[in-house]
Parts: structure tokens; sequence; C-alpha cells
């Protein structure tokens, strides 16, 4: 059994993860694991003897001196991408077998990896990119909690970096590194307090990476130069990528007409996200000195931009799927873009039937779920009432207009897909956001604070029914203060729920640091 035979057998058990025996499959899996921790433990040992002859990094053939034994550095980062892959699969076993395998294996591939990245970095045994985009992307999956896998953070980036010079990467990995490096820090707050607010290795990191994506922004295609341009924003330091910036819009400008509608969409949401990292209001663009003229220019163009793709959009509504009309339409609210008849339109689409008759035959429409009323719901709310609805210079339907939309059209949908039953199958994050935009919806509408009133047994009682005291102990901090300030907006009684006073008054006593209550 080698480190080759370990990746292949692991390979086609994540192809096989989504097949409904796969639960048959967690014995079999164990025994590979197990073999794979005892070569990596092997291969751990050998990498320490600084005087051990050590195989090419994609070594496939025996080899003298136990080195058949080493791993590869390739069959490592292939045994950490697939082990992600099966992240919240059967083929692990239970939840705690598959978490506790995979942290045995995660720990003594990275190990491994870092022993590998630290003794041989510069010479022929250097890691392909490729291989460093799976160990970014396994590692961004996987999350960081501890110091062993710090330091393997901090060795990867250091590697990707001093290997940016050679031009060793093509857009595609490049841009998986990226913004596998930056989701990782983005979503993990423990690795982020430890390292600080922006370390040295960020400013390396940024500088050598805008000017590699800068030199190379005519080989990018749409996705990757999505992917390079939500990974800067989610990075900050907005002054080190600044000038890429600038060439990456002008790229986009230059052919978002020719572009498929899932690349329009897609930039659209990335250059919006640039928007959020953003520190400067859009109502400042007037400030033109340093840093801020920098700011306002960012918002003129990723405005631009939004609005553009919302346009256009306009004559191919029915190419949108649910989720991309939700993303567009979150992103133009998000930007203060206010494109009023792809809103119309899109609100009305959500209440029509799943099909329609063209020449005598039904044809089928994409059907919305909740997950995507919910993202559209929150774009809406967004919108509501800002002061996009009054300042577009192009021909658009008036606020009134709209809030008559939303009443005949977008609210009585939301309402038939809002039971107990669907709000249980919504992650929490998801319900959270629901019960904000309905409670932002009726504090501005007067009419429609009555209407959740008096639907049924009320909007806030089906919330209140959706949840006990196991879903309330998951419940994040921040999606708990949402779905707090939605249930009062939306009038709900909370002296008959203690549970969820319980709540409230356990985690604001661990945020101030006194005792419950």
């Amino acid at each position: 059994w080698s480190h080759v035979n370990s990746a292949l057998a692991l390979q086609t058990v994540q192809r096989l993860a989504r097949e409904p025996t796969a639960s048959t499959l967690s014995a079999p899996t164990a025994r590979v694991l197990s073999c794979t921790a005892e070569l990596l433990d092997t291969s751990v040992c050998l990498l320490r003897d600084s005087a051990a002859t050590l195989p090419p990094p994609r070594q496939r053939n025996r080899a003298p001196n136990r080195t058949e034994e080493l791993f590869s550095v390739h069959s490592a980062a292939t045994v950490l991408r697939t082990l992600a892959k099966c992240r919240g699969t059967k083929v692990l076993g239970t939840d705690e077998a598959g978490d506790e395998v995979d942290l045995k294996v995660f720990k003594k591939a990275s190990e491994l990896l870092t022993l590998w990245m630290q003794r041989l970095d510069g010479t022929d045994h250097r890691l392909d990119h490729m291989d460093v985009a799976n160990l970014s992307w396994a590692f961004s999956v996987r999350g960081a909690d501890s110091a062993h896998d710090l330091a393997f953070f901090e060795t990867l980036v250091a590697h990707f970096t001093s290997s940016l010079d050679r031009a060793a990467y093509t857009a595609h990995s490049f841009s998986n590194v990226v913004w596998a490096l930056a989701k990782l820090l983005d979503r993990n707050d423990a690795l982020r307090a430890r390292l600080g607010p922006l370390p040295l290795f960020k400013e390396e990191l940024l500088s050598r990476a805008s000017v590699f994506a800068e030199k190379y922004v005519q080989s990018f295609r749409p996705q990757e130069l999505a992917s390079t341009v939500r990974a800067f924003g989610c990075f900050g330091g907005m002054s080190r990528w600044r000038s890429f910036f600038l060439v990456a819009v002008a790229r986009v400008r230059q052919k978002l007409p020719t572009m498929s509608l899932d690349d329009q969409v897609r930039l659209a949401l990335a250059f919006q996200g640039l928007l959020e990292a953003s520190p400067i209001a859009p109502q400042e663009l007037s400030l033109s000195s340093g840093l801020l003229s920098c700011h306002a220019e960012l918002h003129k163009q990723a405005q631009y931009l939004v609005n553009t793709v919302a346009e256009l959009g306009e004559s191919r509504l029915e190419e949108f799927s649910p989720g991309e009309l939700a993303a567009l339409l979150g992103a133009a609210a998000k930007s203060h873009s206010y494109t009023g008849r792809l809103w119309a339109m899109a609100l009305q689409r959500v209440g029509r039937k799943d099909s329609e008759t063209l020449d005598g035959l039904k044809v089928p429409r994409p059907s919305w779920g909740l997950e995507e009323v919910a993202r559209l719901l929150c774009a809406v709310a967004k919108l509501y009432g800002s002061h996009a609805l009054e300042h577009r210079s192009r021909p658009a339907i008036k606020a009134q207009d709209l809030s008559g939309v939303v009443r005949t059209d977008f609210v009585p949908a939301i309402m038939k897909l809002l039971t107990v039953h669907n709000l249980r199958g919504l992650c929490h994050h998801t319900v959270a956001e629901v019960a904000w935009a309905l409670g932002t919806l009726a504090e501005q509408d007067p009419d429609l604070k009555l209407y959740f009133r008096s639907s049924g047994e009320g909007v806030s009682e089906k919330f209140l029914a959706a949840f006990d005291s196991r879903w309330l102990e998951q419940l994040y901090f921040t999606d708990g203060c949402l779905l707090l300030s939605g249930l009062v907006r939306l009038g709900a009684n909370l002296v008959e729920h203690p549970e969820l006073l319980s709540w409230g008054s356990q985690n604001l006593a661990a945020v101030a640091g006194g005792p419950p209550g």
C-alpha cells in the first residue's frame, strides 16, 4: 500500500460520496485512512532526517532506501483536498467520527507539508502551483483552530508569496489560492485575532499578488477575475492593489457586453464585495485627496458595473435563475443602485406559476425556493425607502409603484412559502435574515405591518413556533440579534417565550462580562 494508492482510493470514495449507498463506504474508508495515517507518520519521521534521500514531489514509482514510503507533496495535497470534499457526507461515518478522522489525517498531512516547504523551498522539490491551490482550498474549507494550523497557514502563505516572482502560477491557480486564503481569514475569527489587524505577511502578499494580477490580467477569465477581486476585498489594504483594480475595471467594461449572464452577475457581485469592504459611504464621493480619492473611485466604478449589469439584465430576465436574480438585485441594493423595471419584473416573477403555456405546451419555470426568496427579500428590505428610489436620473417606476408590487405580488408569494416546516429546513442565518427583512418592511410600511399581524396566526408566531431550545443553542450572537430585531418589529410577544429571553440574557452577559440577567 503506497501514498499513491491512498490518494487514488480517497478520490474514488469522494466521487461516490453523493450516492444513496455512500454510508456503506464508511468502514473501508476508515481502513484506507488508517493506512494513510501510518504512511504519513513514517513520512514525517523520514523527512525530519536531513540525510534522508527524497523523491521528487510527484513520485509514483518505488525507489530504494524506503523512500517509497515517503508521501509525495502531490499525494498529500490530494488527500487533504479529497477529505475536504467529503465533509458533510456519510463516507466518513458519523459526524463525530468523521471529524476525528479528518482532524487526525489533516494534522499529519499538514505537518508533513510544513516540513517539506521549510526544508525544500527553492529547490526542485518545491510544490506545484495546483498543489498549493488544492491545499489552500482544503484549508479554507476545514478552517484553522490551533497553533499547529497557524504554523501551517503561515508557511503556506510564505511559500505562495515567494513563488509568485517566478510566475509559476496560471490565472486559474492564482485566483483559487488568493480566494481560499482570503476566505479562510475572513471566516476564522481565532486565526484573525492571532495574526493581528494587518500582519506583515499580508502586506507582502497583497503587494506581490497585485503586481502579478495586474501583469497577467489579460489572461484572466471572468470567473478568475471575480474570485481575485473578491479576495482583495476580503484582505483590505486597498492602497496595495488600487492599480490592479483600475486595470481590472477597464477590462471588465470593455468585455461586459459580450460576457455570459453568469459571468456578468459574478463580476457584479465581486465588485459589490469591494464596496462593502470600503469604509467610505457613497454620499462622500466628493472627497478627492489621497486614499479618499481612491475609495471614491472604487465606489464610482463598482456602482457603474452593478448598474450596467442590472440594466443589461432587464432584457434577459427569463434567462436568470432564481439564485442569480436574487444575488444581482442584492448587489444593486447594497450599492444603492435602483433599476426600477428589473425590480418590478423580478418581484412579480416570484409570485408566478412554475410553468407557462407556449404554443399549447407547458414550459417549466425555475422554481423559487425559500433560500432564493430570502435573499431577494433582504435586498428589498435594504432598498425599500432608501434614497436610491428617488435619485435615479433615467426613467424608472416610482417608489410607491414598487410598494404596490411588493404588497400585491411579492409578499403574498412569501407568505405561501413561510411555513413552520420550511423555516425549520433553513440554516440559522437565513431564518434570522428573513425575520429581520420582514421586520424592516413592517416598520417602513404600516399597511404591511398590519398585514403581517393579521395573516393567519401572524408571521412572528410562525417564527416562534419554528425553533426550540436546542435550535437556540446553535444560534450565533449576530444572527440572534437580527432575529430578535425582526421579531420585535413584527410585534412578537417575547414575554411568552422565556427560552428566547434566556438566550438573549446569557449572550448579553457574555458580551458585557457580567452575570446572566
